[in-house]
């Protein structure tokens, strides 16, 4: 079944490397073009996949709303609507709305336009299509369960962007309020358990769409996300937990994956991640 509804999407390269070749071999001055640029961002990752493979920028571009400082990592940072750049110089985007990147950045004259899709390259997705084939029937069954046309869009878009480096139709499914809006309905005195709270951005469009919750409890590990988080939520009426979700109380050991930013639990890790179950919150969350 989800080999039928696949079979018409468009197969983007799978080598990255020929891109960075192409890259390198244009001779031109190369910026990243990110929205926020500290932590475990999209633009943050791509500067260190290019260090890594030794491709050298000049800077960082950004919406002028996103520029805190004038230097990031010792490069200079340049507002995007200032046009103080020339237009031939090369961009690799570092943020996830590529089609809608791509458009503003053509709408100011930069045509020389870059996208690695890094996040799947360092986590071996190139060798997810053989996965997805041994483990079809499987996939069948979980696409099956799902209630509404929105999460198996999802499960498409996941597909496409996993199989085909096509993420498109992911992208497409970005928008938080199209969960908000199309598959739940609030009553008053709601709570939110947000896994993963990143910046606050899910939490912020909770309290927006369901002005009457009662309380959001907001669990998130990174150091730096979790400044931001606290920054861009302390208006809401909201707990904010430096701490993973896990089935219980305790510390996972966390194993980087080189300088892309990834990793995953592993007991030989170097960095220790304080974890707690949801169960923990009971009917309070002092001791968190």
């Amino acid at each position: 079944m989800l080999r039928e509804l696949l079979k018409n999407t468009k197969r983007y390269s799978d080598d990255i490397q020929s891109e960075l070749k192409r890259l390198r071999d244009s001779k031109k001055d190369i910026y990243i073009f990110g929205g926020i640029l500290g932590g475990m961002s999209l633009g943050a990752e791509v500067r260190r996949f290019l260090d890594k493979n030794e491709v050298d920028i000049k800077g960082y571009i950004a919406n002028k709303e996103f520029v805190t400082s004038n230097f990031y990592c010792n490069k200079p940072v340049f507002r995007l609507e200032d046009e103080t750049l020339p237009k031939e110089i090369a961009i690799v985007i570092g943020m996830i709305s590529i089609k809608e990147k791509t458009k503003e950045l053509n709408s100011y004259g930069y045509n020389d336009l870059y996208f690695f899709n890094i996040i799947r390259d360092s986590y071996g997705y190139s060798e997810f299509e053989e996965y997805f084939v041994e483990n079809e029937l499987k996939f069948d069954e979980t696409y099956n369960l799902l209630a509404d046309e929105l999460s198996k869009k999802v499960m498409i878009g996941y597909l496409q962007d996993r199989i085909y480096n096509n993420y498109n139709s992911l992208i497409a499914t970005q928008d938080k309020r199209g969960y908000f809006n199309n598959l739940m309905k609030f009553d008053n005195d709601e709570i939110m358990v947000d896994c993963g709270a990143y910046d606050g951005d899910t939490a912020l469009e909770f309290a927006k769409q369901c002005p009457n919750y009662k309380h959001i409890y907001a669990f998130e590990p990174d150091m730096d996300n979790f400044e931001k988080l606290k920054h861009n939520t302390r208006d809401l009426n909201i707990t904010c937990i430096q701490k993973g979700v896990y089935n219980k109380d305790g510390v996972l050991y966390f194993k980087q994956s080189g300088d892309n930013g990834g990793g995953c639990f592993n007991v030989c890790g170097d960095v220790e991640l304080p974890v707690c179950a949801i169960d923990s919150l009971g009917g309070g969350v002092q001791h968190l």
